[in-house]
C-alpha cells in the first residue's frame, strides 16, 4: 500500500512528496530500482510507448522521468525502455 492509501499525506502535495522522497505515483513503487524494474517490465510486456503507459496508469510522465533521471536513467523511445 502507498502512503496515500494509509492517508499519511494528501496526494495534492506533489512538491512535498518529491522533496521528501515520498511516493508520488500511487500505481508504482517508490524505490527507484523497483520503479525502474516495474516500468521497464510494463513497457516491454504491455505498452508500446512511455506516453501510453503514463496515460493508462494515470502517471505524470514528467515526474516519472524526473524520478528515474535522479538515479541516472533516461527513457529511450527506440528501445522503449529506461537505461
Amino acid at each position: 500500500m502507498t502512503l496515500y492509501e494509509y492517508q499519511i499525506i494528501p496526494p495534492v502535495l506533489t512538491t512535498f512528496a518529491t522533496t521528501y522522497n515520498i511516493c508520488i505515483m500511487d500505481n508504482l513503487p517508490n524505490d527507484v530500482m523497483m520503479l525502474l524494474s516495474v516500468v521497464n517490465m510494463k513497457l516491454r510486456d504491455c505498452y508500446h510507448s512511455l506516453d501510453e503507459l503514463c496515460t493508462d496508469m494515470d502517471v505524470d510522465r514528467r515526474l516519472l522521468e524526473q524520478r528515474l533521471a535522479q538515479a541516472g536513467f533516461q527513457y529511450n523511445p527506440d528501445t522503449n525502455r529506461f537505461w
